[in-house]
């Protein structure tokens, strides 16, 4: 089984509207028609009521965030069991998931049995990521996840995608704005 893991460093971010969904519900949909079942999401801060009426997955909070490797260490600890045979990272600023990406990626993670898969993206790497159970000690151990990919590039295959949503960022929830209205004219 592969879970998804989506950090949320950015409420705002992840409550944003895009095309008449909040984001990380948007992420959520993605993920559950490419059959990735079980997702937590990790929000940065304290234990808050969130409206989350639409999601039945899990939720973790991270009360001393320091960057994305932490939240999704927070993440791993929660999903921990015997049939986890690795995680799909999916960083809430990454939002533009789409089935065929997912799809893309955990086929790259079946075929080539590397214990870590990267989305490339016209030459550019992007998200989301898988990692293999084997290395989720290793993941532990480091200081951040750009580390631990360089730590582990033997174990590492890139994968091509035409989904443009692997790379691309937003930063902000004016920038999903922005890129709705460019995406709009």
């Amino acid at each position: 089984m592969i879970a998804a893991i989506i950090p949320i460093q950015d409420r705002t971010l992840a409550f944003a509207q895009l095309h008449d969904t909040i984001v990380v519900q948007h992420m959520v949909n993605a993920l559950r028609a490419s059959r990735v079942l079980d997702i937590i999401l990790v929000f940065d801060g304290e234990n808050e009521n969130l409206s989350l009426s639409w999601f039945d997955g899990a939720v973790a909070f991270h009360s001393q965030p320091q960057n994305i490797l932490s939240s999704v260490i927070v993440g791993i600890e929660t999903l921990r069991s015997n049939n986890l045979h690795g995680v799909l990272i999916c960083p809430v600023t990454t939002p533009f998931l789409s089935q065929s990406l997912v799809v893309d990626v955990l086929q790259g993670f079946w075929r080539s049995q590397n214990n870590i898969v990267v989305p490339v993206h016209n030459g550019q790497r992007g998200n989301p990521i898988v990692i293999a159970s084997p290395l989720f000690d290793d993941l532990i151990k480091t200081s951040s996840l750009d580390y631990f990919l360089e730590a582990h590039r033997d174990d590492l295959v890139e994968i091509t995608t035409a989904e443009e949503g692997a790379v691309t960022m937003v930063a902000s929830s004016s920038n999903i704005d922005s890129f709705i209205i460019r995406q709009n004219v």
